[in-house]
């Protein structure tokens, strides 16, 4: 018999690629002002649309896997858990604002309650908030906050 063991994953590239593509109309700039680069940065507004969207520096799906704790309380239980949170990034790189948009899952088969998803949840916010800084989105030549779509996956088997 294989022991079971712990795991948290993203939900595959192509999910990763259609949660990212949304962004925000070009009315939602306001006040721009002009730095000593070439990029311009909008002073308020956070986008949803943006002609080049916010990306990780890094190697953002290994970041995860090392940074994504497993909820201690639920390491015997059969776990399946999805999470869809939007954060913003903001025009240095840093992201901010987690909010889970979307949170399911079953406990050892049944439906999870939101008590029992919000352990969860709460490391997946700890993880964003601590993340290194991202490359910032760009809407027509001006940097500016973006809102930012992932999923991820918590389970156990």
């Amino acid at each position: 018999m294989i022991a079971k063991t712990q795991f948290v994953h993203l939900i595959s590239a192509t999910a990763f690629s259609f949660f990212t593509g949304i962004t925000s109309p070009s009315w939602a700039q306001s006040g721009i002002t002009q730095e000593n680069s070439n990029k311009a940065i909008s002073d308020t507004g956070i986008y949803r649309a943006v002609t080049h969207k916010a990306s990780p520096a890094y190697n953002w799906i290994e970041y995860l896997n090392k940074s994504l704790k497993f909820p201690k309380q639920f390491s015997k239980d059969d776990v399946s858990v999805r999470i869809i949170l939007e954060f913003t990034v903001e025009k240095d790189g840093r992201l901010s604002h987690p909010k889970a948009v979307k949170s399911v899952g079953s406990i050892n088969g049944k439906e999870a309650s939101p008590e029992q998803l919000q352990p969860f949840i709460q490391d997946a916010f700890r993880v964003i908030i601590n993340s290194p800084k991202w490359r910032p989105a760009i809407n027509n030549d001006i940097i500016v906050r973006a809102y930012f779509t992932v999923p991820i996956v918590y389970g156990n088997h």
